[in-house]
C-alpha cells in the first residue's frame, strides 16, 4: 500500500511545482476545505483534479469486517453496470472480481437461494390483477370426526349433466360425476367385493335381478295369487297366536301335533338335529325331567325291583319338617304322606346354660339373663322349639313381690356374657351355627313376644310360675303356625329377660332345644 502525504495550503502551487503524489488540502477559511491532487495528462503535463471533501480525512475511512459501526459513516457511490439481458457467464473463471448488474432502471439483480416467507399484508394479499384473497373458512373435517348440524362447514360440489356417452375414460382418470337433468346423482350398484361387477338397467327401465342363487318372497297379490296352471291358492286361517296372548276355548286355532310311538331304539340324534316326539301306546306324550340350570342332567327311571346306588340321580324334593302331618288329628287314619323319613336335613340341638347368678335385681328393672343368636353371615335357619329356666331364689327380697319371666325379639347380636356351644342330638351332625350367651349379656331387645307371670315370696327357696313346669316359651305345631325363628344372612336374637318388683337375688339355669337347617 502507497503513503499518501497530505500537505495544507492557502493557495494551490503551479501543478508543475507541487510535489507529485502529494495531497493538498486548500484551506481559504476555518469553515471551507477542498482537497486536490495533481495528475499528469502526457509526459511533462500536469494538471491539477479536486477531490471530493471528506469529513475526517482525506479519501475516506476503510473498516475491518465484523467490526461495530460508527456515527454517520462516509463511504463512496456504489457503481452498478447495466444489463438488459444477464449472459451466461461474466467473467472466465471462478474467483475473479466481477462487477454487479443491474436493470436499465437501476435496480439489482439478485438471485434468491433461499425460501421466502409471504406476510399476509394484515389480512389480504394484493395480486397482479388488484384481486384479493380472503381469509377463508376451514371446511376440512378430520376423518371419523363428529358432524354437528348446523356448525360444521362443508364444500359444495358440482356434477355434469352427460346423458350422451363420449369419450370413454381408462383406468385412473379423473372426471366429474353426472347427474340427471332433475340434479338426482347418477350411480351404479357395484358387487361388494368386485371391481366394475355392475348391475344392469334394462331399456324399460328395470333393474336385472337374478333370483337363481336365493329365494324369492311372494305377495299375495290383495288375496289371491294366480298360478301357470290357473289354479288359485286361497286365503288360508290363521293359527298364529301372539306370545303371552289370550287363549279362548272354541275360537283360537291350535295347529295339530303329530308325536311318534318309538319304543325301539334307533339311530340317536346330535346336536341340533331336528326329530319328532314321543308318544306311548296310550297317546301319553313321553318326556324326561330335567335340571332347571344345568342342561343333560335328568332324572333316571330303573326298572321295578332295582336297588339305589350312588350314582343315580335323584330329584330334590323341598318338604317341611313344620308342615307335614304323618298321622290325623284323631290318631287314626291313613298317614297324610305315605312316605318314611329315614333322615331330616334339620338338626335339633340343646343348649343347658348351666346355674348362674343375677346379682341383687334393681326393682322394676328388666335384666337380661340368656340369649339365643346369630350374625348376618349365619348360612341357617334356626327354629326355636322350646325354652326352660329355673330360679331359686338365694337372697330374699326385703319384701314379698312379684316376678315376671319376658321373651324378647332383637335384631341386633349381643356382647358379653358367657357363651355357650350348642350340642347335637344326633351323633355326627353338623357343627351349630347358632351361639348362645348367658351370665347376662348385653343387647339390643325389640317387641315382647311372650310373657310368664310368677308369683315370688319373701323367703328364700325354689320359685314357680306358670302351671309349674317352668316353661318359657314351647312351640305348638298344632297351634302355631312357625317357632321363634333365627333367620339365615339375618342378625337376629332371642332372649329371656327377668324383672321383679323388689330386690332379690336369683339363681337360674336356662335351656333351649332348637333347630337348625
Amino acid at each position: 500500500m502507497r503513503r499518501v502525504d497530505m500537505v495544507t495550503v492557502a493557495a494551490l502551487p503551479t501543478a508543475e511545482a507541487a510535489r507529485y503524489g502529494a495531497v493538498y488540502r486548500l484551506r481559504i477559511d476555518a469553515t471551507d476545505d477542498t482537497y486536490w491532487f495533481v495528475r499528469r495528462l502526457a509526459a511533462g503535463t500536469y494538471d491539477w483534479a479536486q477531490l471530493e471533501a471528506v469529513a475526517g480525512g482525506a479519501g475516506g475511512t476503510e473498516y475491518v469486517e465484523d467490526d461495530a459501526t460508527v456515527a454517520n459513516p462516509h463511504g463512496p457511490t456504489l457503481l452498478l453496470r447495466r444489463r438488459d439481458a444477464l449472459s451466461g457467464a461474466e467473467v472466465s473463471a471462478d474467483l475473479d472480481w466481477v462487477a454487479a448488474n443491474a436493470t436499465a432502471k437501476g435496480e439489482l439483480y439478485v438471485k434468491q437461494t433461499d425460501a421466502v416467507p409471504v406476510t399476509d399484508n394484515a389480512g389480504s394479499l394484493t395480486v397482479d390483477n388488484a384481486g384479493t384473497f380472503a381469509v377463508q373458512d376451514s371446511q376440512v373435517v378430520a376423518d371419523n370426526a363428529a358432524f354437528t348440524d348446523g356448525t360444521t362447514k362443508l364444500f359444495m360440489t358440482g356434477y355434469v349433466l352427460d346423458d350422451t356417452a363420449g369419450t370413454a375414460l381408462t383406468e385412473n382418470d379423473a372426471a366429474a360425476p353426472r347427474i340427471s337433468a332433475n340434479r338426482a346423482t347418477v350411480g351404479v350398484i357395484e358387487d361388494g367385493a368386485t371391481r366394475a361387477r355392475y348391475a344392469t338397467v334394462t331399456a324399460a327401465n328395470a333393474l336385472k335381478v337374478d333370483a337363481s342363487g336365493a329365494a324369492v318372497p311372494v305377495t299375495d297379490n290383495s288375496g289371491s295369487l294366480t298360478v301357470d296352471n290357473a289354479g288359485t291358492f286361497a286365503v288360508q286361517d290363521s293359527q298364529a297366536i301372539a306370545d303371552n296372548a289370550a287363549f279362548t276355548d272354541g275360537t283360537s286355532k291350535v295347529l295339530m301335533a303329530g308325536f311318534a310311538f318309538d319304543e325301539a331304539a334307533g339311530t340317536a340324534l346330535t346336536e341340533n338335529d331336528a326329530a319328532a316326539g314321543r308318544v306311548d301306546s296310550k297317546r301319553a306324550q313321553v318326556f324326561v325331567v330335567e335340571d332347571e340350570t344345568t342342561r343333560g342332567t335328568r332324572l333316571t327311571v330303573k326298572a321295578a325291583s332295582t336297588a339305589p346306588v350312588a350314582a343315580d340321580k335323584a330329584a330334590v324334593v323341598a318338604v317341611s319338617p313344620n308342615s307335614l302331618v304323618a298321622v290325623p288329628a284323631s290318631g287314626t287314619g291313613v298317614a297324610s304322606l305315605p312316605v318314611k323319613a329315614t333322615a331330616t336335613s334339620a338338626v335339633l340341638f340343646v343348649a343347658a346354660g348351666g346355674t348362674q347368678t343375677s346379682g341383687a335385681l334393681t326393682a322394676n328393672t328388666e335384666v337380661i339373663l340368656w340369649n339365643i343368636e346369630h350374625a348376618a353371615g349365619s348360612t341357617k335357619t334356626v327354629r326355636i322349639h322350646r325354652i326352660t329356666a329355673d330360679f331359686v331364689v338365694t337372697t330374699a327380697p326385703a319384701a314379698a313381690g312379684i316376678g315376671e319371666v319376658r321373651v324378647y325379639r332383637g335384631t341386633a347380636v349381643g356382647t358379653g356374657g358367657s357363651t355357650l356351644t350348642g350340642q347335637p342330638t344326633r351323633p355326627g351332625a353338623a357343627t351349630v351355627d347358632a351361639t348362645v350367651r348367658t351370665n347376662k349379656p348385653t343387647i339390643t331387645a325389640a317387641t315382647t313376644l311372650f310373657r310368664r307371670i310368677g308369683w315370688m315370696a319373701a323367703a328364700q327357696g325354689n320359685w314357680s310360675y306358670g302351671n309349674g313346669d317352668n316353661v318359657v316359651y314351647a312351640w305348638d305345631p298344632q297351634l302355631d303356625h312357625e317357632p321363634l325363628t333365627l333367620r339365615a344372612s339375618n342378625a337376629d336374637t332371642v332372649a329371656v329377660v327377668i324383672i321383679h318388683s323388689s330386690t332379690p337375688t336369683l339363681s337360674y339355669n336356662i335351656t333351649a332345644w332348637f333347630t337348625e337347617e
